[in-house]
């Protein structure tokens, strides 16, 4: 996170992300990013190994 306070559900558990938090989201992880306040948020989010073009990928 760069910037503003996200939550992140991750299966059952709530991950509370602020500047200079991260995570990691295990595969076949159900997730969602969640802005409950009133400010926008930044961050950078990563996808190793990229699959980007690759959606046959997410089915294995």
């Amino acid at each position: 996170m760069l910037e503003g306070r996200l939550t992140v559900p991750i299966g059952e558990t709530d991950i509370v992300l602020e500047a200079g938090d991260s995570t990691v989201i295990q595969k076949n992880m159900p997730h969602i990013y969640k802005n409950y306040e009133a400010v926008p948020v930044k961050g950078i989010s990563s996808i190793s190994p990229p699959i980007w073009g690759r959606m046959d990928l997410m089915n294995n």
